[in-house]
């Protein structure tokens, strides 16, 4: 996660820098590489929180990955994101069947 952290970061700053808030959509728009949307979200809740307690992003956070992605890394990464999005799929499913049975009409 440290890489794809300050290159997050990275890209915080620089929409800060152009006086635009840094939101999910713009960070995804402006990135170069995939980023799981998980990480995004909590480093910029991060971010928003305090910046300064995050590394500073330097240039080599901006390059290329080191590595292309091959068709079977992006399959593996897709796979972890359905996963993740599974489960968080039940845990709201969860909440509505207990929201519904606690609750009667």
């Amino acid at each position: 996660m440290s890489k794809n952290l300050s290159y997050i970061v990275a890209l915080c700053e620089k929409l800060n820098a152009q006086k635009k808030q840094p939101s999910v959509a713009l960070i995804k728009k402006l990135s170069n590489r995939p980023l799981p949307l998980p990480e995004v979200i909590s480093v910029l809740r991060r971010w928003k929180e305090d910046p300064e307690k995050l590394p500073i992003p330097t240039d080599e956070d901006m390059s290329e990955p080191e590595t292309a992605n091959t068709p079977t890394q992006k399959i593996a990464e897709l796979e972890q994101r359905v996963i993740h999005l599974e489960q968080q799929f039940a845990k709201l499913t969860d909440v509505l069947n207990k929201l519904t049975n606690t609750n009667p009409p």
